[in-house]
């Protein structure tokens, strides 16, 4: 077995369908993620750092092509930490898989410095042309002695042309009481979100709110057909040369003849992988990770055999297997192989 540098995941994988807007404007939009250790917490069973990543992906390609983004965390490498705060990608016209890749790599560990991470993140998006704006997606207040609200007030009478949106993920009242104050501070929205569902539509409520104010018109394509029984439900098992897992939640999105896979369960095993067109039916996998719970995702790496995934359709379903190694942090190639049933359509189906 040969293994060679391993490869970020591709991680658009989506849990709800937004209408995708058709109207190309310009902005510029900074989000700023709360990558903070109460983020392992679970809501519905899943982790809602895992929630999070996946429907910021899906916001993005809802975005016009012409907005520029940027992505700010805080919280995600080191414990107790209030500094701990980094631009990965100033606002600019970013390929969205890699603003994608970028939130997929977060790792929930530390503290909670939202006044210190806006103040960065309104400095990081300078001037420009169009409006600006940042979004904050937080599941939980200050925890670094900081005036998040004073702060964005201050901005504001200083004659910054920002605004600032809040989604509160699964806070308390008195969290949601200082959330709302920045937002209001900000000129901007606030939007509670409980679990997945409550999140897609926040995020939804306040992209609309930014696109409506760069210019563009919502333009809501048609919704895809449902290709797939409702009475049907999706299926997967994979294996390693240690363990067995199964599950019945599938993320499923179609770019085209590219099909990107996620396979989750409620224990938090997480599979993704990126299967692109072409014949035979046995295809060479383009990106893919494994990750249990809190631990480092192990990655697509060059391998010989390679990672393959064999696809059949039939009805409007998926049939499918996969076998391949990833590499893990530990160095250590994960040899992996499973099946799995899935719709074809582009939506999460849970039993």
């Amino acid at each position: 077995m040969k293994l060679a540098a391993s490869r970020l995941p591709l991680v658009t994988l989506a849990i709800l369908l937004w209408p995708p807007l058709l109207c190309a404007q310009t902005g510029r939009v900074m989000l700023v993620l709360d990558a903070s250790g109460s983020m392992w917490a679970r809501v519905d069973g899943t982790e809602k750092i895992a929630v999070a990543r996946e429907v910021l992906s899906r916001m993005l390609t809802d975005l016009p092509p012409d907005m520029e983004i940027g992505l700010a965390a805080y919280g995600h490498r080191r414990e107790k930490d209030c500094d701990d705060i980094e631009i990965l990608l100033p606002a600019g016209g970013h390929d969205r898989d890699l603003v994608s890749r970028a939130i997929g790599g977060l790792q929930p560990r530390g503290m909670t410095p939202i006044t210190a991470a806006l103040e960065r993140a309104v400095e990081s998006l300078g001037t420009g042309e169009g409006p600006a704006h940042v979004v904050l997606v937080s599941d939980g207040k200050e925890t670094c002695s900081g005036d998040p609200c004073a702060l964005v007030r201050t901005i504001r009478e200083r004659g910054v042309q920002v605004t600032v949106h809040v989604v509160g993920f699964d806070v308390t009242a008195q969290e949601s009481e200082q959330l709302q104050c920045i937002a209001k501070a900000g000129g901007g929205r606030y939007a509670g979100a409980a679990n997945a569902v409550d999140l897609a539509k926040a995020l939804g409520s306040i992209r609309e709110t930014v696109v409506e104010a760069s210019g563009a018109r919502a333009v809501p394509a048609p919704l895809p057909p449902a290709e797939a029984s409702e009475r049907q439900q999706p299926s997967w098992r994979v294996e390693t040369e240690t363990d067995v897992y199964e599950g019945r939640l599938a993320i499923v999105r179609q770019t085209g003849e590219t099909l990107v896979i996620q396979l989750v369960n409620d224990e938090a095993v997480n599979l993704g992988m990126v299967v692109p067109p072409g014949e035979p039916r046995e295809r060479p996998v383009e990106a893919a990770f494994f990750s249990i719970g809190r631990g480092r995702p192990c990655h697509l790496v060059a391998s010989d055999p390679p990672f393959r995934a064999t696809i059949e359709r039939a009805s409007g379903w998926i049939e499918g297997t996969l076998a391949g190694v990833l590499a893990c942090p530990d160095n250590v190639g994960l040899r992996v192989r499973g099946s799995f049933s899935l719709p074809a359509a582009e939506r999460t189906v849970r039993r």
